[in-house]
C-alpha cells in the first residue's frame, strides 16, 4: 500500500456485508490507497482481484503499490467492479484514477516537493478559506516578480 500524506474526507460504501472507504483526495497515492483499503476490508486477495478484473497479478499489484499510474478509466471500472462496486461507487474510483493519472501528467516536470504542495492544495481546495486563497495568490505573484 502507498500512503498519501494527507486526507481531507472519505466517502464509504457498503458491498455485500463490509462497509469500504473511497478516498476522494485527489492527490498521487489515492488511487491505490483506495484499492488497497477496499480490498483489505472485503478480505480479497490481490490475485483474486487482478483474475476477476482481466490484469496481471503483477500489474494490479503495482497499481496498488504506487508503482505504476492508475489506470484508464475502463481498466479503473473493471477494478471497481472486481471489488464489488457498482454505480456511481464504481464511478467515483474511476474518476479518482482519471484525476490522478492526469495530475501525474501534467505535474511530472516539476519538482517533487511542487508535486506534493500542489496535491495538498488538490485535496484541501473544498476547505480554504478565501483569506486564505488571497494571501497564497499574494505570495506566488509575489515570488515571480
Amino acid at each position: 500500500m502507498c500512503s498519501t500524506q494527507q486526507r481531507v474526507h472519505a466517502d464509504s460504501t457498503r458491498v455485500g456485508n463490509a462497509r469500504v472507504k473511497l478516498s476522494v483526495a485527489s492527490q498521487l497515492g489515492a488511487f491505490g490507497e483506495a484499492i488497497y483499503a477496499t480490498r483489505t476490508g472485503l478480505r480479497l486477495s490481490q490475485s483474486a482481484v487482478a483474475s476477476s478484473a482481466k490484469l496481471s497479478a503483477s500489474y494490479y499489484s503495482q497499481i496498488e503499490n504506487c508503482k505504476r499510474l492508475p489506470p484508464p478509466h475502463a481498466t479503473a471500472l473493471r477494478i471497481a467492479h472486481s471489488l464489488g462496486l457498482r454505480g456511481d461507487d464504481a464511478e467515483r474510483l474511476a474518476n479518482l484514477a482519471d484525476t490522478e493519472r492526469a495530475a501525474a501528467i501534467l505535474d511530472s516536470h516539476l519538482p517533487p516537493m511542487v508535486r506534493d504542495l500542489i496535491g495538498m492544495i488538490r485535496s484541501a481546495a473544498p476547505l480554504l478559506r478565501p483569506d486564505f486563497v488571497e494571501a497564497l495568490e499574494a505570495q506566488i505573484r509575489e515570488v515571480r516578480m
